[in-house]
This record gives structure tokens, sequence and C-alpha cells, in this order.
């Protein structure tokens, strides 16, 4: 194979595939093994899922991205787990563990919350060493008006500036063959120099032929 300078993230989806790197151009080589399990416990309306894989190596293969941990003999072990407390609580964990076992290089955690009208969805994100380099808070509000509109508002928050990245804010009209909505976007930037972008936004999506936005109309 030859050298991969794509970034590509090991996790629990893509542990056991052929196609690890996701690209038809490039193709690992040498000789690996992928060892892991699954876990899934079903009691009334309450479900557990959790599954855990790592990747024994050969050898080192320097032509594999380090992002993937997958230059090393031995990879990170990660992991993932979803707990269905009942149809309205569920919560979601999926992490990294370096080959030392100590350290966490990943950690993703999510909660969806649903008391109709009101949907809530809240996600945490920390990458670290090879992985990346971010860490921040994403929340989403949902609430839905009689059967055809659904009001939104997202926000994302930069941890590691403690600063807000956007806000979003929508409505939409939704029926079996038509999705048509007015998004607002306020985007923050790192350089304290440069103003919020406020942009206006349509968009309307014809079920099952796909998206038409509008141009964004930018302040």
């Amino acid at each position: 194979m030859k050298k991969e300078t794509s970034t590509t993230r090991l996790n629990q989806l893509n542990v056991f595939s052929l196609d690890r790197l996701n690209t038809p151009t490039n193709f690992e080589s040498g000789l690996n093994a992928t060892l892991g399990f699954d876990y899934e416990l079903n009691k009334n309306k309450q479900k557990l899922k959790f599954s855990a894989a790592q990747v024994v190596n050969e050898k080192e293969n320097k032509n594999m991205p380090s992002s993937s941990s997958l230059d090393e003999k031995l990879s990170d072990l990660v992991a993932s787990t979803n707990f269905k407390i009942n149809d309205k609580v569920s919560f979601d964990y999926n992490f990294a563990l370096d080959q030392n076992y100590n350290d966490f290089n990943y950690n993703e955690i999510g909660t969806n919350l649903n008391f109709s009208p009101f949907k809530i969805s809240i996600n945490y994100l920390d990458e670290r060493k090879h992985i990346g380099s971010q860490q921040y808070i994403q929340n989403k509000l949902e609430f839905a008006k009689g059967n055809n509109g659904l009001f939104t508002f997202e926000n994302k928050r930069n941890l590691i500036t403690n600063s807000s990245e956007y806000y979003n804010l929508s409505y939409e009209y939704i029926n079996d063959c038509l999705r048509a909505g007015l998004v607002y976007r306020r985007e923050f930037y790192n350089d304290s120099e440069l103003e919020a972008d406020n942009s206006l936004m349509f968009k309307i999506t014809l079920i099952p032929f796909g998206n038409l936005n509008s141009p964004s109309f930018n302040k």
C-alpha cells in the first residue's frame, strides 16, 4: 500500500471492515487480527448494547494514518455503549482507549430525551493525541407544533476556547411528500476582530427526490 494521508478514525462501525480506510485507491497491507465482542441485554423496554474491539498487527505499518492508530502493533481499544431506559430516555457512550489501557484518546457521550412535543439531544465530544484536538458540547431542542410544524434550535460550544461556534434556529413544514423550512444561522469566529456572520436560507425537500436549497442571505 501507499502512504495514506487522509484522516481516519477507528471506531466500532469500521473496526471489523475489510476497507477500514474507506477509499478505493488504497488498500491496507500486512497481517492482522481484530478481536472483539458484542453484548446485548433486553429487559422489558430497557435495552443495553455494548461492543468493544481492538486490532492486533503483526508489525507496525507506518503507511496507515496515525489518526486511526492502525500504524502501531496494537490499535486503540474502541468501544460503544447504548442504553435505552424506555421510549423516552436513552444514552450513548463511545470511546477509544489507548493501547496502554490507561489514557482515553476519544470520548463521545450523548443523551436523547423525548417528551412529546419536545425532544432534547445533548452531545459531548473530546478528542486527544493522534485522533484530534477538539472538545465541545452540542445541544439540540425540537418542538413539534401540531402534525406538520417543527421548530428546532441548535447550539455548539467549543470548550477549549470557551466560546459558542454557532446558533441555528429553524422552522419546517412537513408532510408525506414535502419538507420545507426556513433556517437562520449565526456563526462565530475564533478571531475576535471578525464579527459574527448571520445568514438566512430557505430549504425544501421533495420526498423521495432530494433537496433544494436557496442561496444564503448573509449580513
